[in-house]
């Protein structure tokens, strides 16, 4: 062979010709004066040097078969005829076989691959949510992240309306394959909603899927009213890609009540007041949920997606009433409530994702959602009717939100975004009398602008930011005045990040966050939907703002990891609750703006692989401290929590999972609130990878107990509570799927009736 050299410089984009390659010269140096001429997409190239020997060509390109061509000074060729011809029987199949970090930390955020976890004992993807480190899930859905559950939820980056029970419902009906990656994002960074003092949880759907189907049909059913249905399917077709996910479940929602309160009358007189009873209780959840991307092209994503949901109460409460005051013991009497609770919302978002050429990026999105709530009560005393009244609400909201990203220099990056948001919410009372009512109107606009920077400073990452937020709040009824103020405040934001070795690195952060009051703070008209439990707002309540200081570690190893958030959060003008009592045995509770509360802790958390068993927990330790000088109220103590998930795989179809939540009492202003102690097993058996048996056990040793206590100068006020949860649920699983055929010249990547063998 004469010479040779490679053809290259540049790299072949998706869907374009190999001949859209940059040129260079085969063989020796480039002359002076030579000229670059990329290769045309017909197959020709312009040749731009002058050889003095004969040369051969060697041209290749995936999925097109090689040529070699000769090239001779003595033809005095200006151009050379490329002809490449596709090849089909070249690629047969295509099968990537390539791992990437499942866990990655960054200055803001950490990302936890999804893909780690199919075919292990997360069938669906609620259950990713407990092998996350630092993320924690209750018992009924209470989402936590580093022991904060002030979380922000985002699915594709897009905040949605969903709360934390909403989401674990809707992720039940999905499955792992469903779920791209999960990020974990920091409550330092300027672009989260001010209020949010947890961080957030973006779930990042699956978008770059294999042409075809699959999907999967859930059925269960257990004790004391556990019951479930649920199926997914995800179509991928060309540029287009759809999930749908629909599921119901059926959940007791009962237990053994009592309450106490001791005190002493205005009079001097020591009296008791006692109400015990049970409650009978069960709840409907439907959820369904429908996304499309469309890739546009290799620069423009759009996205849609629909959530609708729906949840329905019934509850039957009878209490027994009795007490004394000194030594004369009052009538006792038995109260029964009947109560009707419907709860449906709607939620639709569209976005656009827009990718401009020097890594500039363009984000677009708007949402729109509309929730309203039914409450029927009917109450009985001694058998007796004694009344019916009812509880309307509706909520709409409206959001928009544009974001810019732009790179700045080596390893640097600065973006800019705004967010508008309108809340509108209608609710109707009932009132002291049968046939009354108020109706109370709330509405809510917040204009949002920020700012951030990311740079690199050696191996040490910064990013520094700024939010501006205004909010205008209205509110009036009948009965109450018109009632307007607005809040305009600024929250700067500062993170740093080193690496100090391939595995570990620090973070340390500062941000400032607020937390406003919505309605059912500022409702001054007293809600009584429980006659014996009344709450009522404050209209005199201001914003309060929160100064966090994180200091944390986060160790990745191959068969483990480690991170570790020493935090410091103070808060002024802290919105709590606290109880006032009455002459008669009716409580109420109302809000005030409490002087500061403090809260320091550390939340450790360790993910373990030893083989068959994984490990993942977390864990809380803290100290809070709470005074508001204007009530004479004050309180302080230690909490602790921790949550853990243990996994152990037998062989290649059983495996087993072990779960607990345990709380130390958590503090109030004026009490304390005990929390969750509860402990689940579930065990699954995978047939042929289409079938999957589980078995889930909640609450198993039936040690769910919440105890509340409220200690003032003249009175202390216990409840009680043990709930039903114990529960034994079988349900089995179907999994199907079929792949696309390729049209000729495609590559024919391999997929199987269940998933995926490879991703592009």
């Amino acid at each position: 062979m004469a010479g040779a050299g490679p053809i290259g410089g540049g790299t072949c984009r998706p869907r374009h010709h190999p001949g859209r390659l940059a040129a260079h010269p085969a063989g020796g140096r480039q002359h002076r004066g030579g000229r670059r001429k990329a290769l045309r997409s017909d197959g020709t190239a312009r040749r731009f040097y002058r050889a003095r020997r004969s040369l051969t060509l060697a041209v290749s390109s995936l999925g097109y078969a090689p040529q070699l061509l000769r090239i001779s000074p003595a033809a005095q060729q200006d151009t050379v005829r490329l002809l490449l011809r596709r090849s089909s029987l070249l690629l047969q199949e295509v099968v990537v076989d390539g791992k990437r970090e499942t866990i990655t930390v960054d200055i803001d955020k950490m990302t936890v691959d999804a893909s780690r976890f199919q075919g292990s004992s997360a069938a669906s993807a609620d259950n990713l949510l407990n092998l996350i480190p630092g993320v924690s899930v209750g018992p009924q859905g209470e989402l936590k992240i580093r022991g904060d559950g002030n979380v922000q939820i985002l699915v594709d980056g897009v905040p949605t309306p969903m709360n934390s029970r909403q989401l674990t419902d809707w992720l039940r009906s999905l499955p792992v394959s469903a779920i791209r990656q999960i990020e974990v994002l920091a409550p330092s960074s300027a672009r989260l909603d001010a209020e949010k003092t947890g961080g957030a949880l973006n779930i990042v759907l699956q978008k770059k899927l294999l042409d075809g189907y699959r999907g999967s049909i859930n059925l269960g059913a257990g004790t004391r009213f556990n019951h479930q249905a649920s199926g997914n399917l995800l179509v991928k077709k060309g540029r287009v890609s759809s999930t749908l996910s629909a599921g119901l479940y059926t959940h007791p929602n009962g237990g053994q009540l009592s309450a106490e309160r001791v005190g002493t009358t205005p009079q001097g007189q020591p009296y008791a007041l006692r109400q015990s009873g049970g409650r009978t209780a069960y709840d409907y959840s439907l959820n369904v949920g429908a996304s499309t991307n469309w890739e546009v092209d290799t620069t423009l994503l759009i996205s849609t997606k629909l959530f609708v949901d729906g949840f329905t109460l019934w509850s039957r409460n009878d209490v027994a009433y009795s007490g004394r005051i000194a030594s004369d013991e009052l009538t006792s009497f038995r109260i029964r409530q009947l109560r009707d609770l419907s709860n449906t919302g709607v939620s639709a978002s569209v976005s656009a994702d827009k990718q401009y050429a020097r890594g500039r990026r363009l984000v677009a999105d708007a949402l729109y959602s509309y929730r309203t709530e039914t409450v029927d009560n009917t109450l009985y005393q001694d058998e007796a009717w004694q009344g019916h009244d009812a509880f309307r609400s509706y909520k709409n909201e409206t959001a928009v939100q544009l974001r810019w990203e732009q790179p700045m220099g080596p390893g640097g990056s600065w973006e800019v975004g705004t967010r508008q948001v309108a809340r509108l919410s209608r609710s109707t009372y009932p009132g002291a009398t049968v046939g009354t009512g108020e109706q109370v109107l709330f509405d809510q606009y917040t204009s949002a602008l920020y700012g951030l920077q990311n740079m690199t400073l050696g191996k040490t990452k910064l990013q520094y930011g700024l939010r501006a937020e205004y909010v205008g709040n209205r509110f009036y009824s009948r009965q109450e005045p018109e009632y307007r103020n607005s809040f305009l405040n600024l929250f700067p934001s500062l993170a740093l990040f080193r690496p100090l070795s391939e595995s570990l690195s620090v973070r340390l952060s500062y941000t400032r966050k607020t937390r406003r009051p919505g309605i059912s703070y500022l409702n001054a008209f007293q809600d009584r939907r429980d006659p014996k439990n009344i709450v009522t707002g404050n209209t005199s309540l201001t914003p309060e703002l929160k100064d966090l200081l994180d200091l944390s570690a986060t160790l990745l190893r191959k068969h483990y990891s480690l991170s570790g958030s020493l935090y410091h959060r103070r808060t002024r003008d802290a919105i709590l609750a606290y109880i006032i009592p009455r002459t008669d045995d009716v409580v109420v509770t109302t809000y005030g703006n409490a002087g500061t509360e403090i809260v320091t802790g550390l939340a450790p958390s360790l993910t373990l692989q030893l083989g068959k068993l994984s490990l993942n927990s977390t864990f809380d330790f803290s100290h809070y401290q709470a005074t508001n000088q204007a009530l004479g109220l004050s309180n302080a103590g230690f909490m602790a929590g921790v949550n853990a998930t243990l996994n152990y795989r037998f062989n290649k179809s059983w495996y087993a999972v072990l779960t607990g939540n345990y709380d130390t009492p958590r503090i109030l202003l004026n009490g304390t609130a005990t929390g969750w102690n509860t402990v689940g097993v579930v065990v699954q058996r995978s047939i042929k990878d289409k079938y999957l048996l589980t078995l889930n056990a909640q609450d198993v040793f039936n040690t769910s107990h919440f105890v509340s206590r409220y200690v003032a100068d003249t009175f202390t006020y216990t409840t009680d509570y043990r709930p039903q949860f114990q529960s034994l649920v079988v349900s089995a699983t179907y999994r199907f799927g079929k792949k696309f055929k390729y049209k000729e010249g495609q590559s024919n990547l391999k997929l199987d009736d269940v998933g995926e063998k490879s991703n592009r």
